[in-house]
């Protein structure tokens, strides 16, 4: 196994907000998902909790698309990196994992840090084309944050790709 697709807080009180683009981000969970499903393509769900998002509440839980998997896992994290002060890059390691196809949210925090960090460490990383979410702000909408950091991810550190290419990625494994 080479391939897991990394899932970064995609939580109910996060998604209760309705970010924007949700229906189509929904649906491109949902592909890669049931792929990743029948492949060797390992999912793991990172989980965030902070004072919005208070360990073991409602809130916290991975939303509702967790079921679409029966193998999967878990870690939980406390700070934007998924994998500062977690066991996420020694698991990766420990199963030969190199590639990650990354989804999730919030664009400018979590999301953002956690696909620098991964870079650093040394992982391909892929990023489907809408696979990451975000919300306006009151200075900018949230396309436009979306945008500006595909603009310095893609050819830098990660390698936006449609959802039919990541497709054929996992069921590759």
């Amino acid at each position: 196994m080479t391939c897991a697709l990394l899932l970064i807080d995609i939580q109910q009180g996060i998604m209760d907000k309705k970010p924007k683009h949700l229906t189509n981000f929904a649906e491109l969970l949902d592909d890669l998902l049931l792929s990743a499903k029948g492949s060797n393509c390992e999912v793991i769900w990172i989980r965030h909790h902070d004072e919005e998002l208070p360990q073991g509440s409602p809130q916290w839980e991975i939303w509702e698309r967790r079921h679409l998997v029966t193998h999967h896992k878990i870690i939980d994290k406390t700070y934007n990196s998924c994998f500062k002060d977690t066991h996420l890059h020694d698991y990766l390691q420990s199963k030969h994992i190199s590639q990650l196809i990354m989804m999730g949210l919030q664009t400018e925090y979590c999301f953002d840090t956690s696909v620098k960090v991964a870079f650093e460490y040394g992982y391909d990383i892929f990023i489907p084309q809408g696979g990451h979410l975000t919300f306006d702000t009151p200075t900018l909408s949230g396309d436009s944050i979306k945008k500006h950091y595909e603009n310095i991810w893609h050819h830098r550190f990660a390698t936006m790709v449609a959802k039919d290419n990541l497709l054929k990625l996992i069921n590759e494994e």
